[in-house]
């Protein structure tokens, strides 16, 4: 990871997976109903920051993920 394409690229390519993924998928879009175009800007921000050390996201993204059912077995996949 060098630059912020590299960083978009990464975030579009999770995404399609979590979107594509049977169990994932419903605790972000049907329970959540994530606006997927309007909270990328904030992952690209969020992922340079950790990646690229950009300092470019300071949102506390971990807080807004605990009320979803997702555990180990989610993250693993």
């Amino acid at each position: 990871m060098r630059t912020k394409t590299d960083i978009c690229q990464l975030v579009d390519a999770f995404c399609a997976r979590t979107n594509a993924d049977a169990p994932l998928s419903p605790a972000f879009n049907d329970l959540a109903h994530v606006n997927w175009n309007a909270h990328l800007p904030t992952m690209y921000d969020f992922r340079s920051s950790v990646l690229l050390s950009t300092s470019r996201c300071k949102a506390r993204p971990f807080a807004k993920h605990f009320p979803l059912p997702i555990g180990a077995t989610h993250s693993r996949r």
